[in-house]
């Protein structure tokens, strides 16, 4: 910059401070004009105020409507306004009584008079680890179940004819040993049935297979007259299966020996429609 233009300058700075200076005045004039004017209205008004406020505490209370506790007697107000709070003598009489902890009778309440329930009465059990002993009773524990509506075959119990029998009571224990293997078994029985020597005679179930049927329905075992396995032993015979399966044979060679045996035959047996053969039992002698 020239040195010529600074006394210019200088001139002009000279100038622009006045005017700064009374701006700045202004402001600050009008800012006390604003608060003398504030001070003014709040003073003015402040009796109206003063006034509101004595006419709010001094109203009289309204009356309160009628309830229960009023027509008994007893006067029931409530101040209203603010600031006040009403005081505990004139709050709604409150009972307390169904809140009272009730005091035990004196007289003994009566006993019931249901018989406790017998913890060996019979009841079905879920029974673990049972053993077939024949074609249709279990060992468990030291109890003994024996399937009932069934007529179970025994180990030493043979069907077919008398020339070639085969060992179906053996045969009916090993399908009832394969059918369960020792898994448990549900049956009705007393509840200390496992600690004691007994037989129990009861229906048992594996899961949802009824262990009488489904010996009966296979063969392995026949239906009590008039029982609930009827139908079973009617398709077992049908379809030849288990004793069932020689049951023709067995007819034809009962029917070849109709004539009677030879003398140097051996002796007869009794046998069954299905072919079970079982030693002829001797008659008694005479006395």
């Amino acid at each position: 910059m020239a040195t010529a233009d600074r006394p210019m300058l200088r001139a002009a700075g000279a100038d622009a401070r006045p005017a700064a200076a009374t701006q700045a005045f202004k402001i600050a004039a009008c800012l006390l004009a604003l608060v003398a004017l504030l001070a003014w209205g709040t003073a003015s008004h402040a009796p109206a105020w003063k006034e509101r406020a004595a006419a709010m505490t001094t109203r009289p209370v309204p009356a309160a409507p009628q309830t229960a506790a009023s027509h008994a007697g007893v006067p029931v107000q409530r101040p209203i306004g603010p600031g006040l709070r009403p005081s505990p003598e004139k709050l709604l009489p409150v009972d307390n009584s169904r809140f009272d902890r009730k005091k035990p009778a004196d007289e003994p309440q009566p006993m019931s008079t249901a018989e406790p329930m017998d913890e060996n009465m019979a009841r079905p059990m879920l029974l673990p680890r049972p053993v077939a002993i024949d074609g249709g009773s279990f060992r468990v524990g030291r109890g003994t179940i024996r399937l009932e509506g069934i007529d179970p075959l025994l180990p030493n119990e043979t069907c077919g004819p008398g020339s070639s029998p085969w060992p179906c009571g053996v045969k009916a224990r090993s399908a009832l040993r394969a059918l369960v293997r020792s898994r448990s078994i549900t049956c009705t029985v007393p509840g200390d049935f496992m600690e004691r020597e007994a037989t129990v005679d009861s229906a048992c179930s594996l899961a949802a297979i009824d262990l009488g049927e489904w010996l009966v329905a296979n063969g392995w075992a026949r239906a009590r007259d008039g029982g609930r396995y009827a139908d079973a032993e009617a398709v077992a015979r049908g379809a030849r299966l288990g004793l069932w399966a020689g049951a023709d044979r067995a007819n034809e060679s009962r029917r070849a020996t109709d004539t009677g045996p030879a003398d140097d035959q051996a002796p007869p047996t009794t046998e069954s429609p299905a072919g079970v053969t079982s030693p002829a039992v001797p008659p008694a002698p005479p006395r």
